[in-house]
């Protein structure tokens, strides 16, 4: 979750499907970031994450690269949004599904 043209929260899902928040430290190394979202194991021309911003009532989704998640990242200042990192899920667990509505004031994840 991108604020004030940083990031201030950060979600993923762990190898047990758990929802989990992280660290405060994380949300500033940008470098890491760039790296959890270059997803290794797609190609290179694959799009690895979607990034939604909202300007008044105006909604902008742009599917990102790992060229370009890298770019996005390491600018100064981030337009206000979220960048969801897409995935192929693997093995038998069941990822769960989570419905995620989103404004400029509030995140709301279900």
């Amino acid at each position: 979750v991108i604020r004030d043209g940083a990031p201030v929260q950060w979600f993923f899902t762990n190898k047990h499907g758990e929802i989990k928040k992280r660290g405060e430290e994380k949300l500033s190394n940008r470098a890491y970031m760039a790296e959890c979202f270059s997803n290794k194991k797609r190609q290179d021309a694959d799009y690895v994450a979607t990034y939604i911003t909202c300007q008044g009532s105006k909604y902008k989704i742009e599917y990102l690269m790992r060229s370009q998640i890298e770019f996005v990242l390491h600018q100064s200042i981030l337009p206000e949004g979220i960048i969801q990192k897409l995935f192929t899920a693997t093995g038998t667990y069941n990822y769960p599904v989570v419905s995620a509505a989103w404004s400029a004031g509030c995140l709301n994840l279900e």
